[in-house]
Order: structure tokens, then sequence, then C-alpha cells
């Protein structure tokens, strides 16, 4: 008795923290778009406004929507968004990846019945969006775009047209700001699709993927590192577990790559997914395992927050990693779930943006239904945290 009356207080207690947190959780007076997306990109301008490209909108049952082509920019002292210059190319599922010089690079995403999408650069000065060259393999989905340590950036791998068909590659080439011409390097040691690349303290690049050749099945997740001095990658063979897809990779401060979850369609309803944790040292090229995440997760994105910490923003649920204890400290939950395809960016003041994403329904039988594109903004404040 004693011991059901404890589990009682205790989620009662954790139910009321829950709901006491989301306040610091809540828009925080930022506007809504002025249009609703997910899958869209988003980053932080050299001046603090935040851009935010692409994506795509309400879809319908058996109907997917078009690709977004519009650009919007949040100044965060009116906390409202304003139109910015459309992309020459709608497109979703795309990387935008900010240049020493300020300027934006947009690479891939899916389009709206272009094949060989270029690149382009985005000009926060003249509010320009301008195609640059085009790569030796037009990539789709599933690639990475690093900023490098000498400002260049290296593309890797992903869904690309090759002779006219979509293959998934292990093709790495690398993008130069100066004179806006792309060259191919070595390739990865295998091909490799919705895989993630950190960029080392020491310059080289950590690349992490998984065979998921055979559906239903999350496969062997392995790593390699690029030495971008030399233009060679190293194997570095499987990580523990097997993260399959949408699984997070990001660079902690002291240097270490933290792993987190990922999955894939299950025979079912129900996804093949993990809750392992696992870290990277570089030191001693070694993978150790972490305490597990409270619950199974893909979709999420993980943001290193400015004390350390790691914030996880699920589909419906925010978490804290503490990396210093090795443990998790719950946030609460939000109204509308995001569906796996927000943005969440890291403002310098150390609040956390959770942009747009997909409140998805399904129907009676567990399929998908409808996807609503999300126009809205959270504010994570860990300044407001309980």
């Amino acid at each position: 008795m004693t011991s059901l009356l404890s589990l009682l207080l205790r989620s009662i207690l954790l139910g009321v923290l829950s709901t006491l947190t989301l306040i610091s959780c809540g828009d925080a007076g930022v506007g809504k778009m002025t249009t609703a997306r997910g899958d869209h990109a988003a980053s932080t301008l050299n001046d603090g406004r935040i851009l935010v490209s692409g994506g795509i909108g309400d879809w319908g049952a058996g109907q997917r929507s078009p690709a977004i082509g519009s650009s919007e920019i949040l100044d965060l002292t009116t906390n409202s968004w304003t139109s910015a210059s459309s992309l020459n190319h709608p497109r979703y599922g795309h990387t935008q990846t900010v240049l020493n010089d300020g300027s934006l690079l947009a690479v891939g995403g899916s389009p709206n019945g272009v094949k060989d999408l270029p690149p382009e650069i985005y000009n926060a000065a003249s509010d320009t969006w301008t195609e640059t060259s085009k790569m030796s393999y037009a990539r789709r989905l599933g690639h990475t775009a690093t900023l490098m340590a000498n400002g260049e950036v290296l593309v890797t791998g992903g869904l690309a047209e090759v002779e006219g068909n979509k293959k998934i590659i292990a093709k790495a080439e690398i993008y130069n700001p100066k004179d806006g011409s792309w060259r191919l390097v070595s390739d990865m040691t295998m091909p490799r699709e919705k895989h993630h690349a950190v960029l080392l303290n020491n310059g080289k690049i950590l690349v992490i993927g998984s065979d998921n050749e055979e559906q239903y099945v999350r496969g062997v997740t392995t790593a390699e590192l690029y030495d971008p001095d030399n233009d060679t990658w190293t194997a570095l063979g499987p990580l523990l577990d097997e993260h399959a897809e949408k699984f997070t990779a990001v660079l902690l401060n002291d240097g270490k790559v933290l792993v987190s979850g990922g999955g894939t369609k299950g025979r079912r309803l129900t996804p093949e997914t993990t809750a392992t944790m696992e870290v990277y040292d570089p030191d001693n090229a070694t993978w150790s395992l972490l305490e597990p995440m409270p619950t199974r997760s893909w979709r999420h994105t993980a943001t290193v927050l400015n004390n350390g910490n790691v914030l996880f923003v699920g589909n419906e649920k925010l978490s804290i990693y503490n990396t210093s204890s090795d443990n998790w400290t719950p946030i609460g939950g939000f109204s509308n779930p995001r569906g796996g395809v927000h943005t969440s960016v890291l403002l310098s003041d150390g609040r956390t943006l959770i942009i747009g994403g997909h409140d998805i329904n399904l129907d009676k039988y567990g399929g998908l239904s409808v996807r609503k594109a999300i126009d809205s903004v959270l504010v994570y404040d860990p300044a407001l945290e309980w």
C-alpha cells in the first residue's frame, strides 16, 4: 500500500512539475511564422536574426504538399517574422550552412520536378538567393553538410542523381566559398544516407550512419573519420548499438560526440527504435555507453545548451540530459506534436527556439491521414526551469 501511494504521489508531482515547466516552454511572445511548415531549414544569421527556408506545408490523405519556396526572418528584438526573398527552387529536407562571411549555403532537398537541383547562396545584406556552381552529384535527401575549420563545406553521401537515377552514394564534395566552386574528394568507405557528420575539435570530421538496406531492420551503425589535410577516410568500425536513421549526433563541450536514439519503420505500426546513448572519445577512438534515454526515441532534435547539458525535443516531450551526472531531467510536453520535422535553434542568450513541424493525424487503422503544418514557435528558457 505504501509503495502504491508513493507511486501515485510521484506521478502527481511529475504532472505538476511538467505543467509548471510548460510556462518556460511557451511562445514567450514570439509570433507565428508567416507560412506554416515542417522539414524546413533554420539558421542564425550574424546579426542574431533567424532565417527559415523551404519545407513542406499541409499533407492531405495520400497526397504530399509541394515543396515550399519561401523564406522568412525572425527578428528577436520585435519577436516578429517578416518575409525574405524566396529560394530560386522550392525544396525541403535540405541542409543550410552558415559560412564564415555570414552567407548561407543551401544544398539539396527534394524539389518540385527538378532532378538536378543546384545549391544556392543567401546574402543577408542584400536579401537575395543566388544559384552557385552545380555539384558533380546533385543531392536530394539524406546528405550532410559540414563547415570545416578552413571555412570550406564538406558534403557527404545522401540520395543523389546518378546518370538520371536516384542512388545512395559514397561521394564527398567540398565547396569553396572564395570562388563558389565544388571539387570531388575521396569517397567514404561506404555509401551512406540519413547519416550525421560532426566537426571535431582537431579539425577532422566524424561520420556516423547505418546500413538500412534490409527493410524493418535497424542495421549496423558504423563510423568513419575524414582527415581534410590528407583527404583520407578511416573506418572506425561499428558502434555499440544500432541507431538506424533519424538519430542525433552532437559535439559536446568536452570535445566528445554524443549519439542518441534512432530507429526505422517497423513491420506494423510501431517503429523499431532504440533509447541507447553512447559517446565517442576522439582522444582514444572509443565508444562508451551512457544512461539511456527515458524512452526509445527517433525523429528528435538534440541541442547542446550553454551550460553543456543537452536539450532533447521529441514529437511531444522535452527532456534534459545532464552531461556531468549522466542522468535525465523531464521538462514536460506541448499541446501540438511536432512530428519530428521541427527545427531547434540555440540563441546567444541561452534560450532555444523550437520552430514549426507537423501535427500528424492517423486514421482509424493507424495509417497516416493528414499532416497539418505548424506555424508556431516554442521557446525553452533554462532560466525559468522549475
